[in-house]
């Protein structure tokens, strides 16, 4: 307990000095090499599910000073809220998506201002697909770290999601809130609960729930960027109009937000509408600068619309990169399947075997196999 109050201490200290270097002369924006570098780390770590590479990329003072900006605390807030930091901030969240066996790729890596931002693409086990950008900086002590992660799907920034947890934090201490906060926070500040039945509702796929809650909210909050991509979830998951709604007030609010075509891409999916799926996927690819992944979804679409030819040459594009997507050989897979080319299908199969363990005996379950399981390749 003595060690863990005097680590608290330190980190407080920490924080001190980095917010007031911050009010004084920025340092240095990191060079290319040394943002390459935490980039890197960070993409090492999430392969390699080592939970130390994480921690030692973020810095939990800079990303803490960022979501306790203008907000005034007590010292025992400030510390609590510090603990709240280092469990739940974007080294917690990255290592939650390794241990789930996502796959992380960092893309680009771009610079604005005196920071540079760190692209990765991040492939879920069941094939669903979002990015996040990693903001690094020069710490006020020299160190180049991460500061900040922001989440595309969520269309939210770690510290923007942090902060909502320091106004939760205030709101259930009792009293007023805070006259330092924006006209959104003086909302969350009073409608958190409501706010987190959304969130809530949107996890547990209960779209009717969300939508309910989502009308509760005040409309400073309401119109957030990040309560409206929960709004647009919970609008697909109960689909028809109300996603229809949902869309169209989001594209309004935000035109340009690829938030939108994240979710929409899945909407097409599910409704068999090829054209809004490819078209979606054409935005996605020039919001985030080019990306060979987004082929491979393309490939995906023409083979559930049965065009055998294109899936088939998407696939193989995709494959003549640098990058091999497992994806790819299921779409070859299944157009050899398809067209009883059980020779090639076999040699799909073989190039699967690292990635999903499968084999003919455990494809004989499967109806639509069964030709294939007979065959003699």
């Amino acid at each position: 307990m003595t060690r863990h109050r005097a680590w608290l201490s330190a980190a407080l200290i920490a924080l001190t000095a980095f917010t007031a270097c911050r009010r004084s002369r920025p340092p240095d924006p990191p060079t290319l090499e040394e943002a390459s570098r935490v980039a890197v780390q960070i993409e090492t770590a999430f392969d390699k599910r080592e939970t130390t590479g994480f921690f030692e990329a973020f810095s939990n003072q800079a990303l803490a000073s960022m979501a306790m900006d203008k907000i005034p605390l007590t010292e025992e807030q400030q510390k609590a809220f510090i603990e709240a930091v280092v469990s739940g901030g974007p080294g917690r969240q990255l290592r939650d998506l390794s241990a789930a066996k996502a796959k992380l790729t960092l893309l680009r890596i771009t610079g604005r201002g005196g920071q540079k931002r760190a692209l990765y693409r991040l492939i879920a086990p069941g094939g669903g697909v979002n990015y996040y950008d990693a903001v690094i900086i020069r710490l006020p002590d020299g160190q180049v770290r991460a500061a900040d992660l922001y989440d595309f799907q969520a269309a939210e920034a770690q510290s923007q999601a942090l902060r909502r947890k320091l106004i939760e934090m205030l709101a259930g201490a009792g009293g007023a809130a805070p006259t330092e906060l924006e006209p959104w926070e003086r909302d969350y500040f009073t409608a958190w609960k409501d706010y987190q039945a959304l969130a809530e509702a949107v996890q547990t796929e209960r779209g009717a729930d969300a939508l309910a809650a989502y009308r509760r909210l005040p409309e400073a909050l309401a119109r957030q960027r990040p309560a409206m991509a929960l709004y647009l979830r919970g609008a697909r998951i109960k689909g028809g109009e109300d996603y229809d709604r949902a869309a169209a007030e989001f594209r309004a609010t935000y035109p340009d937000d690829p938030c939108f075509d994240l979710v929409h891409v899945d909407h097409c999916f599910m409704t068999g509408d090829t054209d809004g799926a490819l078209k979606t996927l054409d935005r996605l690819d020039r919001a985030f600068g080019g990306d060979a992944y987004l082929s491979v979804l393309r490939a995906g679409v023409r083979l559930r619309s049965n065009d055998l030819d294109q899936a088939a040459e998407l696939a193989r594009q995709s494959l003549a990169g640098q990058e091999k997507f497992s994806d790819a050989h299921f779409v070859l897979l299944n157009v050899a399947l398809q067209r009883k080319q059980f020779e090639q299908a076999a040699q799909e199969l073989e190039a699967l075997k690292d990635a999903v363990p499968l084999s003919k005996e455990g494809l004989s379950r499967a109806p639509h196999f069964d030709e294939f399981v007979r065959s003699p390749h």
